[in-house]
């Protein structure tokens, strides 16, 4: 007598948890970015602390800038027009500090924020940096604490 044939059994397959940036998680608070060089940011997350360059904005003058825009949010080229007008070139991108709901600055413009002070002024990050993200050949890098899983 021919064996029955066994229907294969289906066994359930838990979907595996991928780690996202804490900005990504569901419930997280508003966090704030402030997009610089890598090797910048570098230097002011190792630093915590932010150094109040001589150039000026177009019409607010120097001070601290962050937005709301999260790393790979938007495209390159709107993400420098939004931040930068388009007067700087990608690797002003591609170190961005992570800082808390709280970072000094106020709105000015959509999801833009702008804490003035004078040039050479140092900024303390103490209370407000959390991480540090690197962009590298297109791909993100993130320091430790900043990926959770969901």
């Amino acid at each position: 007598m021919p064996r029955a044939k066994k229907t294969p059994r289906a066994t359930p397959v838990r979907p595996r948890a991928v780690a996202r940036p804490c900005w990504r998680v569901s419930g997280a608070p508003r966090y704030r970015f402030h997009y610089t060089q890598r090797d910048a940011a570098i230097a002011m997350a190792e630093q915590r602390l932010y150094l109040v360059s001589e150039r000026r904005h177009q019409t607010l003058g120097t001070g601290f800038f962050t937005t709301t825009i999260a790393p790979d949010e938007l495209a390159d080229d709107e993400l420098l027009r939004r931040l930068f007008a388009s007067k700087r070139g990608p690797d002003a991108i591609e170190g961005v500090l992570v800082l808390a709901p709280d970072a000094p600055g106020t709105r000015y413009a959509g999801r833009l924020y702008f804490h003035p002070t004078e040039a050479w002024t140092q900024i303390d990050l103490t209370e407000f940096l959390i991480g540090v993200c690197l962009r590298q050949r297109g791909v993100w890098y993130y320091s430790e604490g900043l990926l959770q899983s969901p």
